[in-house]
């Protein structure tokens, strides 16, 4: 009858014991390095052997006490090599693949390895990969303290002349050409022509000196991209009664000239004195409006000089292309984007209100504006019942003033005109400055998972936690890596409240919504000037038409109707 034991290799003693037992199996469990750690488990089958006596065996351990060293025993097993480690990698990211960040085809990935199960970004082998590694607190928060410390002089840096800002972006990522090698980076994501003007602030002794051994740099010369659609076609959406909420609902945005396709993340109740009624206004992105503003701009101008300027002939070296090209990307195909439209008579829409209130000409741009509504478009903000099994009308969707924590990670859906879109949601490792603005804001990740990607006109959808119905922020823009920068709720809440000088901005329930439909007079959004003086009003139903094609592209609506 054979036996086993388990004994520990706390020195090269223990092999002396191995050479006591001539006939011992030895089965030694591998080991990660060439050196064995100061105690690791040995199993050894035994086979039967006449004990020694009590005497005997005390000397033998005497003996082995004197030893200084004993020679390996020969039937002692070779311990296994380490297993290489891509292929170790490979079966971590068939575990991991749900993490994935959500354009799998954002990145080309190694021949025979399928994007959509590895946990990294995959690019040629021959340049930098993206590893998704968890960032420690302590270096989220130096990061964090290097924006409040720098991102001020950074920005006038970059944009010191009369230029045409454009988005920039900073993130932290783990890059290299292997995983073992791969450092944390802050990568800045702008257009080509600012990349040289970022580098050279970085370059500077005592920014390096602030990023010490814990940072490097890399830049993108890659704007992030605007979810908006810039499509030539005014606030129109689709036919109110088609749907249970407005949220996820598509908007045309026009000022007769210029137009933008976007979404309708939801209504938001804005309380401006406490004798007033509360007004309610639909609720969406902001970067949309930057080309009709513009175009307002240079066709009011005295001169095509009046308008905004362009770089001025210096800036031409300023273009450098050098460190794109150490990251290779591939972005999805134009089919691929427009799959999911569909033909859509402009003469059958519903026009939904005006622009009143945005966050563009602010000195903190967190991507937001108000849409002035009727009383029909009043609709509760509503989960649809797809996603949540708790109400067979959908859940609530509402807000909660309480902080997330600093290293916050979770499961989110994003309410689109194509239905909801599924990803995870991080905080504290990207911000974002969204032109025209002065700073760059906090914003937080949202990597899609696999078989789910955010496409344009998807700015101003809503981010929220699929199981309780809060919200968490809202889609601004999306970045090289496929990752979408998410503007957090609260802050936006505050700037809306400040902008109108509200008393209060929340969401408004079921119940508020149905007693003021019930009512026979509907509020009356309260005067003021508007930032976009062209944007067609409900009441200026005569310019429609003119300035659009009767049939475009249109993202199809999701109907939360049942039966």
């Amino acid at each position: 009858m054979s036996a086993t034991i388990e004994v520990e290799r706390c020195s090269p003693r223990v092999t002396a014991v191995q050479m006591h037992f001539a006939d011992l199996d030895v089965k030694q469990s591998p080991t990660r390095g060439q050196h064995s750690p100061p105690c690791v488990p040995v199993r050894i089958g035994l086979n039967p052997v006449p004990p020694l006596p009590a005497d005997k065996l005390a000397q033998r351990l005497a003996e082995l006490e004197k030893t200084p060293q004993t020679p390996p025993a020969k039937d002692l097993r070779p311990v296994p090599a380490p297993l290489a480690k891509s292929a170790s990698k490979a079966s971590d990211s068939t575990q991991r693949s749900h993490h994935d960040s959500g354009y799998a085809s954002i990145a080309s990935s190694p021949e025979g390895l399928d994007p959509k199960k590895s946990q990294q970004s995959t690019f040629s082998s021959s340049k930098l990969r993206v590893f998704d590694r968890p960032v420690p607190e302590y270096l989220q928060h130096r990061f964090y303290d290097l924006k409040v410390l720098y991102s001020e002089d950074l920005l006038k840096a970059v944009y010191k002349k009369n230029v045409d800002q454009k988005d920039l972006s900073m993130k932290l990522k783990y890059l290299g050409k292997s995983e073992p090698s791969a450092q944390l980076y802050i990568v800045v994501q702008c257009e080509a022509k600012f990349a040289k003007k970022v580098k050279k602030f970085f370059a500077q002794s005592i920014v390096k000196e602030s990023l010490g051994d814990d940072f490097k740099l890399h830049v993108l010369n890659r704007a992030p991209q605007g979810l908006a659609s810039d499509v030539e076609i005014k606030v129109y959406g689709l036919e109110i009664g088609a749907t249970d909420s407005l949220c996820g609902q598509p908007i045309m945005l026009s000022n007769g000239h210029t137009s933008a396709f976007a979404t309708m993340g939801g209504i938001v109740q804005v309380v401006t004195d406490t004798d007033y009624e509360p007004q309610l206004y639909g609720f969406t992105a902001a970067h949309s409006l930057v080309p009709l503003i513009r175009a307002n701009a240079a066709e009011h101008a005295d001169s095509p000089g009046d308008g905004v300027s362009e770089c001025s002939s210096d800036d031409d070296d300023d273009n450098d292309e050098d460190e794109d090209e150490d990251i290779l990307f591939d972005a999805p195909s134009d089919e691929d984007v427009d799959s999911d439209t569909q033909s859509f008579n402009i003469h059958e829409a519903d026009i939904v209100g005006k622009i009143v209130a945005n966050s563009v000409e602010m000195p903190v741009n967190r991507d937001w504006s108000l849409v002035s509504l009727d009383r029909q478009s009043w609709l509760p903000n509503l989960l649809p019942p797809q996603i949540s099994s708790k109400d067979v009308n959908g859940i609530p969707i509402y807000f909660s003033d309480a902080s997330l924590p600093f290293s916050y990670s979770a499961t989110v859906t994003v309410l689109t005109c194509r239905g909801p879109q599924q990803g995870t949601l991080e905080t504290n490792k990207s911000f974002l400055f969204s032109a025209p603005g002065s700073e760059l804001i906090q914003t937080f990740d949202l990597k899609l998972e696999p078989d789910y990607r955010l496409r344009p006109g998807d700015s101003g959808s809503w981010v929220v936690d699929p199981g309780s119905g809060r919200i968490l922020g809202h889609v601004a823009s999306i970045d090289a890596f496929g990752e979408a920068f998410i503007v957090p709720f609260q802050e936006t809440l505050g700037d809306i409240r400040n902008s109108l000088g509200a008393v209060h901005v929340r969401l408004p329930s079921q119940d508020d919504i149905d007693r003021w439909r019930s009512e026979s007079k509907c509020p009356e959004p309260p005067t003021g000037p508007s930032l976009m003086e062209d944007c067609v009003s409900p009441e200026d139903s005569s310019t429609i038409d003119a300035a659009v094609t009767p049939d475009v592209s249109f993202p199809k609506a999701i109907n939360l109707r049942r039966g």
